[in-house]
């Protein structure tokens, strides 16, 4: 092996990392936006169905709970969050 392939495999490698932390980040940056959008139109959905006043108050509602969601999301993305591990206790 010479320091030729040796520095085309490391710079392959460095390649393939800065890849894998872009798509994370582009994932992370992705998840607020998509969860607001969708509850919001949800909440406009449910609030159609029940009626023309309520409309808005379904889009608040979805909007913030997608938000809320969006936000433990990246948390949860982020390693901000750990996920609480299941008991194998029998209540």
């Amino acid at each position: 092996m010479n320091l030729y392939s040796l520095s085309s495999i490391m710079a392959s490698n460095k390649k393939s990392n800065t890849v894998k932390e872009a798509m994370r980040w582009i994932s992370i940056s992705t998840e607020l936006p998509i969860m607001v959008s969708v509850l919001a139109y949800i909440g406009y959905l449910i609030g159609k169905r029940f009626g023309s006043p309520y409309d808005m108050l379904g889009i608040v509602i979805g909007g913030i709970l997608g938000f809320i969601l969006g936000v433990i999301g990246i948390f949860a993305m982020a390693g901000i969050i750990k996920p609480r591990k299941k008991s194998s206790r029998v209540v």
